[in-house]
């Protein structure tokens, strides 16, 4: 999982500090993260709810994405191990090329592969996602581990036959891996 995983939960936290995470529509994010709605029209939607510039509005966004960078070189150590890692993640593939790719040009060669949920339309908790992944890179359930921050999402795992650990903070996963 990258957000409140690999790197700050940056959008709840805007919404949040915006004081409109209870007024956005429910399913907003749900919508972002399959890609039945771009970036840009979340983007437009959250602007008009705190009667700013959508440009000023993607700024302050953006300015809360930080990377755990303890868990950077955990995940830098593992893959020397020879361990494969996979980046899955509930996100707009438009944040990714736009902002991450861009300001951390380094980050996608942190993974083997990266699954964005909107590239594909499909998202975490929904089997079909793992499903996805386990296929794409040729690998059994058993023989991976997911991690993630959201217990819903680890019961979607799970589901699917996936070790799973739940992530509070970089030291617990990693006494809960070694």
């Amino acid at each position: 999982d990258c957000f409140g995983v690999v790197a700050s939960s940056h959008l709840t936290r805007w919404t949040k500090d915006a004081l409109i995470y209870d007024s956005l529509p429910e399913r907003i994010f749900i919508r972002l993260d399959k890609g039945e709605i771009t970036e840009r029209e979340a983007l437009l939607l959250m602007s008009k709810l705190v009667n700013r510039d959508p440009e000023i509005v993607r700024k302050e966004i953006d300015s809360c994405f930080k990377l755990n960078m303890v868990l950077v070189e955990f995940i830098k150590e593992l893959r020397k191990k020879g361990y494969i890692i996979i980046l899955l993640s509930n996100a707009s593939h438009t944040f990714f090329e736009r902002f991450v790719f861009v300001e951390h040009p380094w980050f996608a060669k942190l993974f083997d592969d990266i699954i964005i949920s909107a590239a594909i339309k499909m998202a975490k908790p929904d089997s079909d996602i793992y499903l996805y992944t386990l296929k794409k890179n040729n690998l059994k359930p058993e023989d991976t581990i997911f991690i993630d921050d959201n217990e819903n999402n680890i019961v979607g795992a799970q589901k699917v036959g996936i070790p799973s650990i739940l992530f509070k903070d970089t030291d617990q996963l990693k006494s809960e891996l070694l």
